[in-house]
């Protein structure tokens, strides 16, 4: 996971340079899906498959792991950011003029599901970012992969 991460990186962050800031642009992209939607959506925090609300509480989870005693339940924690890390990086278009970018959500009747914001490339951005810190400075990554 850490190598995908690691070559997933620039792209993402060339996604978040590339447009004016606030910007919103329906992309007819294939997301591409498996036939079991239980993996496709695992480590998402909700039923939709949203992107931008699993990036957020990605990064307040990540940032709790930092100060939090290592118990059972920070390894609790540890396993849920893995889920949600594993999750994002599906999610995120691997190829393509929207390379880089990231879709609202995987279910197709959530409003946003096919635009790409801002703010949900630099929220998945910021928790790949810190999650990627944390591997490096010890943290478990419990096997999940993508």
């Amino acid at each position: 996971m850490r190598d995908t991460l690691k070559a997933r990186l620039p792209a993402a962050k060339a996604a978040c340079l590339a447009g004016p800031s606030g910007t919103a642009e329906a992309v007819p992209f294939p997301i591409p899906l498996e036939t079991n939607l239980i993996r496709v959506s695992l480590g998402a925090f909700d039923p939709d498959g949203r992107t931008a609300p699993a990036a957020t509480r990605l990064e307040g989870l990540l940032a709790a792991l930092e100060f939090l005693p290592k118990d059972e339940e920070h390894t609790k924690i540890e396993a849920a950011a893995g889920r949600g890390i594993a999750f994002l990086l599906r999610m995120q278009i691997g190829s393509g003029p929207y390379s880089g970018g990231m879709p609202g959500a995987f279910a197709t009747r959530v409003l946003d599901s096919s635009k790409i914001r801002i703010d949900y490339v630099q929220h998945a951005l910021c928790a790949w970012m810190r999650y990627q810190n944390l591997l490096q400075s010890g943290l478990q990554s419990h096997g999940v992969r993508q």
